[in-house]
C-alpha cells in the first residue's frame, strides 16, 4: 500500500466526505453508465490534482475502463463538458481553471461548447 505524508493523510481525511458523498451520489461511470465499479476521477492532473481532491467541481466517476480512456484520449475540454452534463449543479470551469492555476478563463466556455459535440458521440 502507498505510503503517505502526515500532512497529506491529515488531507485526505478532510476531503473523504466530500468524495464519499460524491460516490453515493453517482455510483455508476459517467460515460459509460455501466454499473461495473466507478472510481473517481480529478480533471486536474500533476501538482493541480491535490488541490482538487475535494473540489466536487473538477471531480468525475468513471470505470477502470474508461478512466484509462479519459487519461489517454480526452482533452480538459473534453472532461469539463462531461462534468456539465453529468452533474451540472458542480460545473465551474472558472474555479478548474484556477485549481490548475491557469487564468480564469484559460480555457473558455466556447472550447467547451466545442467540445461537447465530440463527448456526446462518446458516452452512453
Amino acid at each position: 500500500m502507498r505510503q503517505f505524508t502526515p500532512k497529506r493523510q491529515k488531507h485526505n481525511r478532510a476531503v473523504q466526505p466530500i468524495r464519499d458523498q460524491f460516490a453515493d451520489d453517482f455510483p455508476e461511470c459517467m460515460v459509460c453508465r455501466g454499473n461495473r465499479q466507478a472510481y473517481t476521477h480529478e480533471i486536474s492532473q500533476g501538482p493541480a490534482r491535490r488541490l482538487s481532491l475535494g473540489e466536487r467541481c473538477a471531480l468525475l466517476r468513471l470505470c477502470e475502463q474508461c478512466h484509462r480512456w479519459v487519461h489517454a484520449e480526452w482533452s480538459i475540454e473534453e472532461q469539463l463538458a462531461l462534468k456539465g452534463l453529468r452533474d451540472p449543479e458542480y460545473y465551474d470551469r472558472v474555479h478548474v481553471n484556477q485549481l490548475r492555476g491557469k487564468a480564469p478563463d484559460a480555457i473558455d466556455e466556447g472550447e467547451v461548447w466545442e467540445a461537447l459535440s465530440t463527448v456526446m458521440g462518446r458516452i452512453r
